[in-house]
């Protein structure tokens, strides 16, 4: 299990990994893409993304989202 508390503008591109992930943005909002679909997270949105699904992230200049993958 990882728990990650992201606080940085961070982008990430498309991608896949066979962990189970939960995002949920805390401060601001976070643009996820799933399978060509955009969702716009508002602050204690949660998403789930599921193993092998290919997705991107695109993060707002400022905020905190909790992440979190378990296998």
């Amino acid at each position: 299990i990882l728990l990650y508390d992201n606080r940085v503008n961070e982008d990430y591109p498309k991608h896949w990994h066979s962990a189970f992930e939960v995002i949920m943005p805390i401060e601001n909002t976070y643009e996820v893409t799933c399978h060509n679909c955009v969702y716009t997270l508002n602050e204690t949105d949660i998403l789930f993304v599921f193993p092998g699904c290919l997705h991107s992230m695109k993060a707002p200049n400022r905020g905190e989202r909790l992440i979190l993958q378990a296998n």
